[in-house]
């Protein structure tokens, strides 16, 4: 009777207490837009995230059509311009550039392959962490005013140096808006047809390469090769 009086020292295991499911925000401003415009924000909900038990949360999201036009079309004239014409078309102007300056055949060779002995190795593994840290995008404006301001200075030199030096910067126009940026670009908008995305950015690089004679010819006509 005793033991029946004695009062009760049991009590329920408390429960565990309940940890909301923690919210990654995550700020997306190298990925595609969301197909009918929103919010450029992807948001990752899982219920455990920490330092020690780390997981990569792969997140697809529609992407328009319309946005993977522009950046075919980007790719397209970008290579367009600074490989087809920036780079192939160059050439076209040694001789009056010999004629000019007096300067021998042998100088103004040079500058195409003194630019890429240096650039190449000096700058091409620079531009592919860029490209992995700050996206293809920045990059290849940075190129484009490089590739932009070369050619400026090409056409109101009037010393080797000068030549040597926008030639150089023109190379740098090269890899950080050529080839190298836009294959990433396109692989991040294309999946399924990515194959054909670079095939069609890449045409521009043919067909600049045929056409920038034809433009040259017409621009001298009327401007002056400079």
């Amino acid at each position: 009777d005793t033991a029946s009086r004695r009062p009760s020292t049991y009590s329920p295991p408390s429960e565990a207490p309940i940890i909301p499911a923690a919210t990654v925000v995550m700020p997306s401003s190298e990925l595609p837009p969301v197909r009918g415009g929103g919010q450029s924000t992807v948001t990752a909900v899982h219920p455990v995230i920490s330092s020690t038990n780390e997981r990569t949360i792969e997140i697809s999201t529609p992407i328009s059509r319309g946005g993977q036009i522009q950046v075919a079309l980007t790719s397209f004239f970008a290579l367009f311009a600074i490989v087809g014409l920036a780079l192939y078309g160059l050439p076209f102007y040694y001789d009056k550039m010999v004629t000019e300056f007096g300067w021998s055949r042998a100088e103004v060779t040079s500058g195409n392959a003194i630019s890429k002995l240096l650039v190449g190795p000096l700058f091409g593994f620079l531009a592919g962490w860029i490209v992995d840290r700050f996206g293809p995008r920045r990059l290849m404006l940075v190129g484009i005013v490089f590739a932009a301001i070369a050619l400026i200075g090409l056409g109101n030199m009037n010393a080797l140096w000068m030549f040597y030096f926008f030639y150089l910067l023109n190379a740098l126009g090269y890899v950080c808006a050529g080839p190298l940026p836009n294959q990433v670009l396109l692989s991040r908008w294309f999946d399924k047809s990515r194959g054909k995305a670079m095939g069609f950015a890449y045409l521009g690089i043919g067909l600049g390469g045929v056409l920038v004679f034809q433009i040259s010819a017409a621009l001298m006509h009327f401007l002056g090769w400079h």
